[in-house]
């Protein structure tokens, strides 16, 4: 595991997006986006995802590039995304359906 994916190893919990009020974020299971290599994966709402992660630097600051796939309810759903560390502990980023919505997001670490 290189330097990039330690950083971001774990499950971060949401705690704002712009399109959703908190409580909507929160609906099913409390909001989360979980970096875990193959098991790497997002909920929020009634959207559960799947990640295919991409490790880099933007702007000298760690970052990851995402593709996802899952589901909406019971409708299957994909898009992509993007977060950046801005501070230890608390990350950025935003989320798009594809054809669809997007929402700029924060995240911040849960306890390992």
């Amino acid at each position: 595991m290189n330097e990039i994916e330690q950083a971001f190893t774990g499950r971060w919990r949401v705690s704002q997006m712009d399109m959703w009020e908190q409580k909507l974020v929160d609906l099913v299971v409390p909001g989360f986006i979980r970096f875990d290599g193959d098991e790497s994966e997002m909920r929020f709402i009634a959207v559960r995802a799947w990640l295919d992660v991409r490790y880099l630097f933007k702007d000298g600051l760690p970052s990851v590039d995402f593709s996802w796939q899952g589901l909406d309810e019971r409708d299957d759903r994909c898009g992509r995304g993007t977060v950046t560390i801005v501070e230890p502990g608390k990350l950025i980023g935003h989320f798009y359906f594809h054809m669809g919505d997007a929402s700029s997001f924060e995240a911040i670490r849960e306890n390992r």
